[in-house]
């Protein structure tokens, strides 16, 4: 399940076209959450073989990685990246164009143990007068960008994708599986950052400050109500008390007096 093989054809008019490249795209368990590893296969003169390659798709750049990204845009994404220059990333390789177009030939040929012959495995390429038909990902494509050792190499990589994001490839095991997946939230959070801005809901909780005072006004008024009524009764209680030693002392007189 998390171990997905994928087959993409090299992109027109580089010394990739006409080759037909396999290699395996491994998601994690907690996808789409968190980037996942590509591996290619088959010997292209771009990227190492069985090796985890480093893209700002992959798991290599979870910083760049966004949740509505599906294997469909990993695979456009990959073969816009093919035309440009390593600059040193891991897993990058700089063969020369002869050396590329010849294992783009040799590439038809290569079969996957597991899936068999790749050349069977991918639909028959478009006619080449037939008119290009433009990505839905390609201004996504545009932004992504390949990670170099070196900072001042950044531009050049960077400029690069937006030419080669064109042609499309159709991985006829991956689309209609992965397209579906994450399309339609596709910028759903981008511009969530403005909505704390509204401070004005503050001032009206300070305003009410001064009617503070208010409550405790009648509270006061009952508390003192209530120990005037304590007050009355204690003194009635001493008053009856004193009233009855007195009586006592009376019938105590009186008895004296009698003897």
């Amino acid at each position: 399940m998390f171990d997905w093989h994928f087959t993409i054809r090299g992109p027109r008019d580089t010394e990739f076209a006409g080759g037909v490249y396999h290699g395996r795209i491994l998601l994690p368990a907690d996808y789409p959450f968190k980037p996942p590893n590509i591996i290619l296969l088959t010997p292209n003169g771009r990227f190492e073989v069985k090796k985890k390659i480093c893209l700002s798709i992959s798991a290599y750049h979870p910083e760049h990685w966004q949740p509505a990204w599906g294997v469909r845009l990993i695979l456009e994404a990959l073969i816009s990246f093919m035309p440009t220059k390593g600059e040193g990333a891991i897993g990058a390789l700089d063969f020369t164009a002869d050396e590329r177009k010849k294992l783009a030939s040799e590439s038809v040929t290569w079969s996957c143990p597991q899936c068999g012959d790749i050349k069977n495995l991918i639909p028959e390429e478009a006619p080449r007068d037939a008119a290009p038909v433009e990505s839905k990902y390609a201004s996504q494509i545009a932004q992504l960008h390949i990670h170099n050792m070196e900072p001042e190499a950044k531009a050049p990589a960077t400029e690069n994708p937006p030419t080669d994001a064109t042609p499309t490839a159709a991985p006829p095991t991956l689309e209609p599986i992965a397209a579906p997946a994450f399309d339609s939230p596709a910028t759903p959070d981008v511009h969530a950052a403005p909505v704390p801005v509204q401070p004005v809901a503050s001032t009206p909780v300070v305003r009410p400050s001064p009617a503070a005072p208010t409550s405790p006004v009648a509270a006061p008024r009952q508390s003192d109500f209530v120990d005037s009524v304590l007050q009355g009764i204690s003194t009635a209680l001493v008053i009856a008390l004193l009233a009855l030693v007195y009586k006592k002392l009376l019938q105590l007189n009186g008895n004296v007096i009698a003897e």
